[in-house]
């Protein structure tokens, strides 16, 4: 998906390399992001019972 946005005919100055990175690393810290909280929430619950 992200692999599409490299358009020949846009701005000479746009960097789709960098741009490229920062949305995986974007999509990484999502990701992992919800994992965490979502283990922190289970283990929330599991603590409380």
């Amino acid at each position: 998906m992200a692999h599409d946005l490299a358009d020949p005919v846009s701005h000479p100055d746009m960097d789709y390399a960098a741009h490229v990175r920062t949305y995986r690393l974007f999509l990484k810290f999502a990701l992992y992001g919800t994992i965490g909280v979502a283990g922190i929430v289970i283990l929330l619950a599991l603590i409380t019972l």
